[in-house]
């Protein structure tokens, strides 16, 4: 290939995230921002509303959301005009920035020459707290930024000045402040002194651009923090991390554990024994935070398993991964079963090698799998895992602290459901039984962590926040039904939610979702009915049922439901179904319908003549 043909490949290509990086900050950024542009995303619109101008972090944000697959339009709203540009606004933006840093507002608290009273203090809070209100009502998810010390600030920060110093002013100022914000849910507040501390201070100011255009930070600074930004975006989006895979031998220890056994792999105290004990300690962090964690190795089983489970130093035993994949197939391949095992998609998962060669495969296989860059050096292992882009779906509920043992139970349903012809037979095996419950504020988070998770069976992917969740509970006219289930192999929590809303014979099914773990089940038929029977129970009549869909590149499943109840036409168009035609409750499912939660009716294996076949309210 001629050189000339080369370049014409390279610039049809889509940039990758190395070759971004290397030309952000060069005048070549232009061309490889075109690149990414010209490959497109799924839209989001986000706003930039503050005091002073933002206007140079929309490169360097475009190019790390377009990375993967969100195309961002910005929108700035600033100076002294921001207030009032806010207050016109008609739109309700995905997500937006409030930064109140112009350090002239907080003149008062800054400088120990100043009297400064809680007078002063909560007349400065109640201010602040003002436009969070107005640029709170123009966005669906409002990331805040806190006051913090200036840059410019003429005065030590240790200064002797009434009320503390400058420092402890500002700090008490900002516990109070935080405390106020702590129950708004869909506000993210972010310390800017956290991105200064990372940053340097050095390389995060000039002051000759904050004299010239009231710009605060330089580019290297905007082109830090965008980083940061996109992945608290990226999670807000659905588009965390859920899974990792990675290699064992020379990436978990060092050595091949097949030529030198399970004692003779570096492992342990010393170098480098200890930095890939470092690795584990932050793969392990991850997993008990509830993400899923698999392996691919090629290697004999028998010998991997020694290492794994019998080496005294090995942090992560096999009990430890939800999924092995330990032979001499193509690693590709192994990925490929892993995804299809945690029914997830190869955008959800992180792919560790030390190999470039493997890793150059599996993306190549994958093109959508996120895969780390592994540096040559062991001591670098864990901090560049810790660097990752991505944001990871991790949590503290507790579906999220049993991840792991969910996908056991799931593997174990999927074999059982494996033979088509004795499916129906198998599900009457599994005892399914399924507890609905309504406007439950214990179900609030959980509800709102499903929206921003789920892609597979999700209608309409709207990610509601959890204030747009709690305003549906509060409000009579609307139901948030929120669905647990168990069966024979244990209790699987919250699989399933949905918000409705009643309108004279109409029920509007605004969000209806499940988790890949009950997708094919029947449970959405439950799921479906138990929200007609409670509309029904709070006095509607609804004769036909609207149900939304937009499609994605994940949802077929939601598509596949939608066409087997006849909500969607043969074009695609969503159509209102008849309460009389929809599907009946599978036999093999108990449901219950419930106002508060207990766990869902354990049913008798094999048995569903003892089933719950009401729905019905506690």
């Amino acid at each position: 290939m001629t050189s000339g043909a080369a370049a014409t490949q390279a610039e049809i290509r889509p940039p990758t995230r190395a070759e971004w990086r290397q030309a952000a900050l060069t005048a070549g950024r232009a061309g490889v921002l075109e690149r990414l542009r010209a490959r497109g995303g799924e839209a989001l619109e986000f706003a930039i509303f503050s005091t002073t101008t933002w206007r140079p972090l929309e490169p360097f944000l475009a190019a790390e959301l377009l990375l993967d697959g969100v195309a961002p339009r910005l929108h700035f709203f600033e100076y002294e005009a921001m207030d009032a540009q806010i207050a016109v606004q008609q739109r309700p933006f995905d997500c937006a920035l409030l930064a109140i840093d112009d350090e002239r507002t907080y003149a008062s608290l800054h400088d120990p020459a100043r009297p400064w009273t809680e007078a002063d203090a909560a007349r400065l809070r109640g201010e602040f707290l003002r436009r969070v209100d107005l640029a709170a009502a123009s966005a669906r998810h409002l990331f805040v930024l806190e006051p913090h010390m200036p840059h410019a600030s003429a005065y030590p920060l240790h200064v002797a000045a009434e009320g503390g110093t400058v420092r402890e002013r500002v700090a008490a100022f900002r516990r109070k402040l935080g405390a106020e914000l702590a129950g708004r849910t869909e506000v993210e507040r972010l310390d800017p002194g956290a991105w200064e501390e990372e940053i340097g201070r050095a390389a995060a100011f000039d002051l000759r651009l904050w004299h010239l255009a009231r710009l605060r930070y330089t580019e290297a600074a905007f082109a830090w923090i965008a980083r940061d930004l996109a992945r608290r975006i990226l999670l807000k989006s659905g588009r965390g991390l859920k899974a990792v895979i990675v290699d064992l031998d020379n990436t978990l220890w060092g050595g091949i554990v097949g030529e030198v056994g399970a004692g003779g792999i570096a492992l342990g105290d010393g170098y480098p024994g200890a930095c890939y004990l470092e690795l584990q300690a932050e793969l392990r962090r991850w997993r008990e935070s509830g993400i899923l964690l698999a392996a691919a190795s090629k290697n004999n089983r028998d010998d991997a398993l020694a290492a794994i489970d019998g080496h005294p130093a090995m942090l992560l035993r096999s009990t430890d991964f939800a999924h092995l994949e330990i032979h001499w197939e193509e690693k590709a391949e192994s990925v490929a079963r892993i995804l299809e095992a945690f029914n997830i998609g190869a955008d959800s998962a992180l792919y560790i090698d030390d190999s470039p060669r493997e890793r150059a495969a599996v993306a190549a296989a994958h093109p959508a799998l996120r895969v780390l860059d592994l540096p040559d050096e062991p001591l670098d292992f864990a901090p560049a895992l810790r660097a990752v882009p991505w944001p990871l779906f991790a949590g503290t509920s507790a579906e999220d602290l049993r991840r792991g043992e969910l996908q056991s139970q799931h593997a174990e349903r999927a074999a059982l459901l494996a033979d088509p012809a004795t499916r129906v037979e198998h599900l009457r095996s599994l005892a399914i039984g399924v507890r609905v419950r309504c406007d439950d504020p214990a179900d609030l988070a959980r509800v709102a962590q499903l929206h921003a998770k789920t892609n597979q069976f999700n209608l309409d992917p709207k990610r509601l926040t959890e204030s747009e969740i709690q305003s549906a509970m509060n409000d009579p006219g609307a139901i948030v039904a929120a669905m647990d289930y168990c069966d024979r192999f244990g209790d699987a929590g919250m699989v399933g939610a949905a918000v409705a809303r009643l309108g004279g014979t109409e029920l509007r099914i605004e969000t209806m979702l499940l988790s890949c773990r009950v997708i094919g089940l029947g449970v959405e038929v439950a799921l479906l009915r138990a929200l007609v029977e409670e509309a029904a129970a709070r006095g509607a009549e609804p004769r036909e049922v609207h149900l939304p869909y937009r499609a994605t590149e994940k949802n077929a499943p939601a598509r596949a439901f939608l066409e087997e109840i006849g909500a969607l036409d043969p074009g695609g168009a969503c159509r209102a179904v008849a309460v009389a035609a929809l599907p009946a409750l599978p036999e093999w499912i108990g449901c219950e319908r419930a106002r508060s939660g207990s766990r869902p009716p354990r049913l008798p294996p094999g048995d569903p003549t003892q089933r719950t076949e009401l729905l019905h309210a506690d």
